[in-house]
């Protein structure tokens, strides 16, 4: 689906503003910060001002063309709202990765389902796993021992 099919399903006109930044954050799949996001878009595009940037991200929030990312500490991070998937994060680095399963997906839905959480549905499970590259905890011993 191209660009403008996407605005246009999500109900929004496609201007070049949101073109661009749609773009950007499809190309930037490392999940941006607002500031990355618009330090990307002002090497082609500086006119476009940064209160643009930031408001388009949230009507993009507001429409589910994108998604804020949990980290451990702020900025806030976005993603293109693509399919189902949850979060790798990598502390030692801050790396993001996304990490599609569904089988996952599966499970927690029987679970939850099957405990019965009175007065409570759930719309969606998204898991967010922090944890280290595993040869890093080697490479910090190593350097601890010099």
């Amino acid at each position: 689906m191209n660009i403008k099919d996407l605005l246009k399903k999500a109900g929004l006109k496609c201007t070049t503003q949101r073109r661009i930044v749609l773009e950007a954050l499809i190309h930037l799949n490392n999940h941006p910060t607002a500031d990355e996001l618009t330090g990307y878009i002002h090497k082609t595009h500086p006119e476009i001002a940064q209160g643009t940037i930031y408001h388009i991200l949230g009507v993009f929030l507001e429409k589910g063309l994108a998604r804020n990312v949990m980290s451990d500490g702020l900025p806030l991070r976005y993603e293109f709202a693509v399919e189902k998937h949850h979060h790798l994060h990598f502390v030692d680095s801050g790396e993001i990765k996304d990490y599609p399963d569904p089988e996952l997906d599966r499970i927690l839905l029987s679970y939850f389902r099957d405990k019965g959480i009175s007065d409570f549905r759930i719309d969606d499970i998204e898991v967010h796993i922090k944890g280290r590259k595993k040869n890093s905890d080697t490479i910090r011993n190593k350097e601890k021992n010099k």
